[in-house]
């Protein structure tokens, strides 16, 4: 069997794994003795010096339904155990980079529009549908508007 403990020091958790131990003690016959130590037995001894079963983390709170956001898990003092809370954040490292990858596509397209506004000068006939650049440009454009209001 396998047991998490842990325990708080300097403000920082320190955690352990106790499995159980197979102690082996040779008599003086020679023969040898061997003592199965449960997981359950060392903490019993530990306990006393302050260290507390670790409550397993829940997978499910670690799901983010929010787009940017990212779950901050934090051990906290339980009393008789130590637990988690779960602290939704929002990742603003995640938004910079998608803002720098709307950036991108946005700067991708810039030769179309260059290309058309020559044309107009020169009364042409325009190489691309420009009312579709703009429309997809702008949506670009206020999607990056959104995320810098989010980073703020």
């Amino acid at each position: 069997m396998e047991l998490t403990i842990g325990k708080f020091i300097n403000n920082q958790i320190q955690y352990r794994v106790l499995e159980d131990d197979i102690k082996e003690f040779r008599q003086a016959n020679g023969a040898v003795i061997k003592l199965t130590i449960s997981a359950e037995a060392q903490f019993e001894e530990l306990k006393q010096s302050g260290w507390k079963i670790v409550e397993a983390i829940d997978e499910s709170q670690l799901d983010n339904e929010k787009e940017f956001y990212s779950t901050l898990v934090e051990p906290i003092d339980k009393g008789e155990t130590i637990g988690f809370n779960y602290l939704k954040r929002l990742d603003k490292r995640l938004v910079r980079n998608e803002i720098e990858r709307l950036k991108n596509n946005l700067a991708l397209t810039d030769y179309k529009v260059i290309k058309c506004y020559e044309a107009s000068l020169l009364s042409q006939e325009l190489p691309y549908d420009i009312k579709n650049i703009h429309t997809e440009r702008q949506e670009i454009r206020d999607r990056i508007n959104e995320l810098e209001v989010m980073i703020l």
